[in-house]
């Protein structure tokens, strides 16, 4: 047999023989390398089962990313350009003139802007100031002093002392639902999910925004309604346990569908109120599969909805190895927690025992083959990885012999 071409033929058949030798045992060094990875994955299976994370060998079954994935909301989407900051409703604000009451003296007085935006500076008359900026409302005022012949040349400074705020109201799938309170500055759906912690993992994109009047325009409505009722003996008893709430009806209903970036936009641009009511739906989290099937990912399910494992298999694409000895096992957390519950169950010839159970949403289920096969299946490759390098060298030392 003569000598491969990448062999020099004035190298000496020892050295040869060495050369050969050598690649043999570092084949074999890698084998018994992976052979006691294998064992060490497969002791620590059987005793501790196991992690939803955990993922198989390339070589039994390469681990792909979820199929079925939801859309997720992700609430950087909702940022929008930050807004100038204005004069709101019920704000406090201080303004300093100068030589007002003596010459080169400053005389400071607080402003309150009332529900209609106005309020009534010293000496003036009563000005609107709902919605303009401070470097606005300077210019007003100076204008206004000038235009009364009251200074020749005004001297204003106007700061924030207090900002009114909103009660937005948020239920569904945040962090800490309840009611956020946000400056109107900040009066955006964006500022609102962080207020309540964020969104939850599993957020739907299907929001609605209810509108409601404003408490004392309730309260206004129900004093009508009881005076009214006063003046007339029927109505008298049954308005009088009239409850204000309930004179809150929405004034606006609003659904958004996140998915489309139509309604995404328009839900960013949209400028919360006083009362708001934002709803915001949860999807109910997906089931897991991993291992050793065919199409390993994340399968949506309902809350209601539940499969066996035998059908979460098949809706896999089934086992890569059916007819190899395995362990399904099945991972469910705890609410309330950061347990899990565990179970594992014997797969043979493809089959499960009859007392497994039902899997829910949230539940991760891996597919494994057993750890023993795992270890015959190595041992096997390398016996006929050393019977090939054994007949490969005793082929070559024959070619060589004289």
């Amino acid at each position: 047999m003569k000598r491969p071409p990448f062999i020099s033929s004035s190298m000496p058949n020892s050295h040869f023989e060495n050369c050969a030798r050598s690649m043999v045992r570092y084949q074999c060094a890698r084998g018994i390398a992976l052979l006691l990875l294998v064992c060490a994955v497969g002791c620590r299976s059987m005793s501790s089962g196991v992690s939803a994370e955990a993922v198989p060998l390339n070589w039994l079954a390469p681990f792909s990313s979820g199929l079925s994935d939801r859309y997720s909301v992700d609430v950087e989407q909702l940022r929008g350009p930050e807004a100038a900051a204005v004069v709101y409703q019920g704000d406090l604000l201080e303004l300093t003139v100068w030589d007002l009451y003596e010459p080169g003296i400053p005389h400071t007085s607080p402003l309150r802007i009332d529900d209609r935006g106005m309020t009534v500076p010293p000496l003036l008359e009563e000005v609107s100031l709902g919605g303009l900026t401070l470097g606005e409302v300077e210019k007003l005022l100076i204008d206004k002093y000038q235009t009364g012949e009251l200074l020749l040349h005004p001297r204003v400074m106007v700061r924030r002392l207090e900002t009114a705020s909103c009660n937005i109201q948020i239920i569904g799938g945040v962090e800490r639902p309840g009611i956020v309170k946000l400056p109107h500055d900040q009066a955006t759906v964006y500022h609102a999910i962080l207020a309540a912690g964020g969104l939850k993992q599993y957020s739907s994109p299907h929001w609605m925004l209810t509108r409601y009047p404003p408490v004392e325009a309730a309260e206004t409505t129900a004093e009508e309604i009881r005076t009214a009722a006063n003046e007339s003996d029927e109505e008298t008893q049954v308005v009088s346990t009239l409850d204000t709430a309930q004179l809150r009806t929405p004034t606006e209903e609003r659904t958004f569908d996140l998915s489309k970036p139509q309604e995404l936009q328009d839900l960013k641009r949209t400028i919360l109120r006083d009362g708001d009511v934002l709803r915001i739906s949860e999807s109910s989290p997906p089931l897991r599969i991993s291992g050793v099937v065919k199409k390993p990912g994340n399968y949506p399910m309902n809350e209601s909805q539940t499969l066996s494992i035998q059908e979460a298999i098949e809706l896999s694409g089934g086992l890569l190895l059916p007819t190899l000895p395995g362990h399904a096992v099945v991972t469910r957390p705890i609410p309330g927690g950061e347990n899990v519950e565990r179970w594992s169950f014997p797969i043979v010839k493809g089959e499960l025992p009859d007392n497994t159970p039902a899997l829910r949403a949230g539940d991760t289920l891996h597919l494994e083959v057993s750890p023993h096969e795992q270890v015959k299946r190595v041992i096997g490759g390398l016996r006929h990885r050393r019977a090939s390098r054994t007949e490969a060298e005793d082929s070559l030392s024959e070619g060589d012999s004289p």
